[in-house]
């Protein structure tokens, strides 16, 4: 988890940040699957967006790192679980 968190986390939460999303949801957001979905979200801070258009973008793209960084905390849960389990 740490390597992953530096290698993933932290590039796709300055990028959300950048972007004008909530950078903390993009930080566990699925590693490397999250560093590329924010890479390929439209920015809300572009030239030109305000407005309507420029909120559409950030609540999408706050919903989309919410729900993958459920996810991948639900992974890891079910997995320290499994992990547990096995040792009692």
């Amino acid at each position: 988890m740490p390597i992953e968190l530096l290698l993933f986390g932290i590039p796709a939460a300055l990028i959300a940040a950048s972007k004008g999303f909530k950078p903390w949801r993009w930080t566990v957001a699925l590693g490397p699957l999250g560093l590329i979905a924010v890479l390929c979200l439209s920015s809300a801070n572009e030239q030109g967006i305000r407005g309507q258009a420029a909120a559409a973008r950030v609540a999408k793209a706050n919903a989309l790192g919410a729900w993958m960084c459920g996810l991948s905390l639900g992974v890891m849960g079910f997995c320290l679980l499994s992990l547990m389990s096995s040792m009692s």
